[in-house]
C-alpha cells in the first residue's frame, strides 16, 4: 500500500495504478481495494505498523489519506471514495474529486524524472511484496518458502503464475533481485534495504526452493 503511494505521489494515476496492478497478475486493483477495505482503516495502518516496523513501512507520507478521509472519503462503505458508486453500490469510474484532491500530493519530480510507467509502477510494488515476504523468513514470521508462497496467493491474491512471492524471487534470480532491491534502496531510500537473509543467499548463490 505504501509503494502504491509512492507511486501516485510520483503522478501516476488512480485507473493507471489499478490496471497496472491487475495486468501484473493481481486479481483487484489496489486503488479499488482500497475502497473495498475503507480508505479510513488504510490511513490507520502504516502508522500503527511505523511503531513495529520503522522503515519498512516508509517510502511515502500518508497524509492524502487523511485529507480524504477528513473530507468524508471512505470508500465502497458511504458510496465515496477513490471511485464513484450508484446507490446501489455499484462502482461507477474513478471520482475526479478524490483523484483532484491526490493531485495536491503529487511531488514535483527532480533531475528531469517522469512519472513512473504503470509496467514500472507494478514491478515496484510487487517487489516491495517480495522483500517483506523475505524480511518474514528472516525474522522467523512463517516457518518455510512454501508456506510464504502458499500464504501469499491464496490468502492475498499475489499472482499464482508466479508462483507465490518466493517463486518469483528465485525465477528472477536471487542475486539479481538484491541488485534491484540496492537500486531502488540508492533511488528511493532505506526501506528498501535487503534483510541479511537474503543477502546471504544471494552470496552463497542458494534459493529459496
Amino acid at each position: 500500500m505504501v509503494e502504491v503511494n509512492a507511486c501516485l505521489q510520483e503522478g501516476i494515476g488512480l485507473a493507471e495504478m489499478d490496471k497496472a496492478m491487475k495486468k501484473f497478475g493481481f486479481p483487484v486493483g489496489p486503488i479499488q481495494l482500497g475502497d473495498e477495505v475503507g480508505i479510513d482503516v488504510a490511513a490507520h495502518l502504516v502508522p500503527n505498523l511505523e511503531g513495529e516496523l520503522g522503515i519498512r513501512v516508509g517510502g511515502a507520507t500518508m497524509e492524502a489519506y487523511d485529507d480524504l478521509v477528513a473530507q468524508g472519503f471512505l470508500g465502497k462503505k458511504n458510496n465515496k471514495g477513490f471511485y464513484k458508486y450508484d446507490k446501489k453500490g455499484k462502482r461507477q469510474g474513478i471520482n475526479p474529486e478524490a483523484e483532484a484532491l491526490l493531485k495536491k500530493y503529487v511531488t514535483p519530480q527532480a533531475d528531469g524524472k517522469k512519472k513512473p510507467s504503470g509496467e514500472e509502477a507494478a514491478l515496484r510494488c510487487g517487489t516491495r511484496f517480495a522483500l517483506e515476504a523475505a524480511w518474514c523468513m528472516n525474522d522467523e514470521v512463517i516457518r518455510n518458502a512454501v508456506d510464504g508462497d502458499i500464504g501469499a496467493v491464496f490468502g492475498v491474491g499475489f499472482p499464482p503464475f508466479l508462483g507465490g512471492p518466493f517463486r518469483w524471487m528465485d525465477s528472477v534470480g536471487i542475486k539479481e533481485f538484491v541488485a534491484r532491491l540496492d537500486a531502488y534502496k540508492a533511488e528511493f531510500g532505506g526501506q528498501w534495504e535487503a534483510p541479511p537473509i537474503l543477502r546471504e543467499m544471494a552470496k552463497n548463490g542458494t534459493t529459496w526452493h
